[in-house]
């Protein structure tokens, strides 16, 4: 009957009975509950990993990849802590070291250490940059001189000097190491709580003109 009344009016619209319309109404609130979950899910896995490298995972029981993420960030604070450390000793060291050798003055900044490394003494340094017209470059100060006792004690200061620098240059390495880990470790957390649960629905027959939906929860 219905498929003559639709031969006869082609533009018609059938309406779905009454009971499917609620079953679908019904299916996509669930659904859209269901997508809220997820996506607090995510966003509190997110938050935990970036605080944590790791948290946001071992709190949804993945161990393996929670406990990866965590023993990485273990090992760059410990290799950060111990970077600086090192540069600040061995800073301390090459200072005392060139008061000894050069009778330089504790308190210089980096650039005079780095010149007094590269020249016996200040008059010669003066000399080569009033050659190239570098007056601003000039060290003109009566504390600002050096005078190395040989070069060999200039060459093991300078050793130093470039081996606290080094630490220093890896340290900051180590810290773009750090915040890497933890966006990885978050998005990772985020994705991983995505795919942590699903619901699907679909249709597996009829009853009475209503539509009867299969609801799986799919979990991970």
């Amino acid at each position: 009957m219905e498929l003559n009344r639709l031969r006869d009016d082609p533009g018609r619209r059938i309406e779905p009975p009454d009971e499917v319309k609620t079953t679908v109404l019904f299916s996509d609130r669930w659904s859209s509950s269901a997508d809220r979950s997820k996506r607090l899910r995510q966003s509190q896995a997110f938050w935990k990993s970036l605080l944590v490298p790791g948290l946001g995972q071992l709190s949804m029981d993945r161990k393996g990849v929670g406990c990866a993420f965590l023993a990485a960030e273990t090992a760059l604070v410990g290799g950060l802590i111990g970077l600086r450390t090192y540069a600040a000793r061995v800073e301390d060291d090459y200072q005392t070291f060139a008061f000894q050798h050069a009778g330089i003055t504790i308190g210089h900044d980096h650039q005079f250490y780095v010149d007094a490394g590269n020249w016996m003494n200040e008059r010669l340094y003066n000399d080569e940059r009033l050659r190239e017209r570098d007056f601003d470059a000039l060290y003109n100060n009566p504390e600002d001189v050096w005078q190395w006792d040989c070069d060999a004690a200039r060459a093991e200061f300078k050793r130093m000097r470039i081996s606290s620098d080094r630490a220093r240059n890896t340290a900051v390495m180590v810290v773009g190491g750090m915040i890497l880990n933890h966006l990885f470790a978050a998005i990772d957390a985020a994705r991983g709580a995505s795919e942590k649960s699903s619901l699907s629905f679909a249709p597996i027959g009829t009853s009475g003109g209503a539509v009867v939906l299969s609801i799986r929860v799919k979990g991970k």
